[in-house]
């Protein structure tokens, strides 16, 4: 609708049509306008953390990574969690190496329903914080 000029608002508790749908968010809390941009620059500030599977032929032993924290190690398939934005998966490959007969790779974004999440807990937080240096 934006050749046309048109704005459409949609107001909706389910995230997957805001991720699926609008190229622009705004948030609103108890009145107050708390967000308004684009769910990608939202994702940035946060920092929202990915997830890396990987997933070998055979068992490769521990893997500890510079670049991603070990989440889980099933053995033929070891999960990571990359909070660094900086981190590449091209960076992340060539620390583990061409040799440890890796399979296959899978790189997962964080969710809206994760990037939200992450936003109220930190608003929540920052709250608290503030709220405690006004009482003291």
């Amino acid at each position: 609708q934006r050749e046309r000029g048109v704005t459409i608002i949609l107001t909706t508790h389910d995230l997957q049509d805001i991720e699926t749908i609008c190229p622009r968010l705004i948030m609103v809390d108890h009145a107050r306008l708390i967000f308004d941009g684009e769910l990608k620059s939202l994702r940035a500030a946060l920092g929202s953390a990915r997830r890396l599977t990987l997933e070998f032929a055979h068992d490769p032993g521990p893997l500890l990574l510079n670049t991603a924290s070990l989440v889980s190690d099933e053995g033929l398939r070891k999960n990571y969690l990359i909070e660094r934005e900086d981190v590449s998966l091209v960076k992340i490959l060539s620390e583990v190496g061409g040799d440890r007969g890796l399979k296959d790779v899978a790189l997962h974004e964080p969710d809206i329903e994760e990037v939200i999440r992450t936003f109220y807990q930190r608003r929540n937080a920052e709250q608290r914080q503030s709220a405690k240096v006004r009482v003291s």
